[in-house]
């Protein structure tokens, strides 16, 4: 298992919990909305759930949920908030699942810990098997095609909330790995009483452009494969949004 899973905030479940919360909610009425257009979709698996907050919501809506993460400690603090939630101890690089879904969810950018094209190519395969005829997968990824002409590329900054209250701070540093088209993450976490370093974390994210994704997707039989400027469903060709959603179909038999 790659240590990057293992992150500071992975490890602490209740900071991952605060950094995510609120984002969760407007991910999750984007997702409804998706899945209520479509009126087909009853299952739904989140690969990479964490703590499990976008799950909880489509819950109280109607959808049975499951969740999978290769973190054990984000899965036992999702398993004690939501007892009534199916989770699973997994990695989506080895996933041993035998039941399929109406949908599959792989947000917060957990598709990026895929590195190389074979690991994308096995991966994006897995989520294909796992999708019932028609179903649909949703990715959501850093915008790969920003870092060209939209986004001014920070190589330094400082992440005050939620880590200053639970008395840290985190510094991030940022760079590309150009010929691997792979973004490196330092993550140094201080504790604001003593300034001493906590942990640092060292992250690598394979960066996706729009029509590379495409590709993987339709060699794996995806089809109608959509992409939008975060989670919202303006119409138009530019990706504005520092994210990208992407939306693909599983073919009916």
């Amino acid at each position: 298992m790659k240590k990057q899973y293992f992150k500071y905030y992975f490890n602490h479940p209740k900071v991952w919990d605060a950094i995510r919360i609120n984002s969760a909610r407007k991910e999750t009425n984007f997702l409804i909305k998706l899945f209520r257009k479509m009126g087909n979709i009853k299952t739904i698996l989140d690969v990479g759930c964490g703590t499990g907050r976008h799950l909880e919501i489509l819950v109280k809506n109607g959808f049975k949920c499951t969740g999978i993460d290769a973190n054990k400690k984000l899965i036992m603090h999702a398993r004690k908030l939501f007892p009534y939630i199916d989770f699973i101890v997994a990695d989506m690089k080895n996933m041993k699942l035998q039941s399929k879904f109406d949908a599959i969810i792989c947000l917060c950018g957990v598709l990026h810990y895929s590195e190389t094209n074979n690991e994308v190519r096995h991966v994006i395969n897995s989520f294909y098997r796992l999708l019932n005829p028609g179903g649909v997968l949703v990715l959501d990824n850093i915008n790969a095609i920003g870092f060209i002409n939209q986004f001014k590329f920070k190589k330094h900054l400082i992440v005050k909330n939620p880590f200053n209250l639970f008395g840290l701070k985190c510094s991030v540093e940022h760079s590309v790995i150009e010929q691997k088209q792979i973004l490196k993450e330092i993550r140094t976490i201080t504790d604001l009483k003593t300034g001493s370093i906590v942990q640092k974390d060292q992250t690598r994210f394979r960066l996706f452009f729009p029509e590379e994704l495409s590709f993987y997707l339709e060699n794996s039989g995806f089809k109608n494969i959509n992409h939008f400027s975060g989670f919202s469903f303006s119409d138009g060709e530019a990706l504005k949004s520092f994210r990208m959603v992407t939306v693909a179909h599983k073919k009916h038999d």
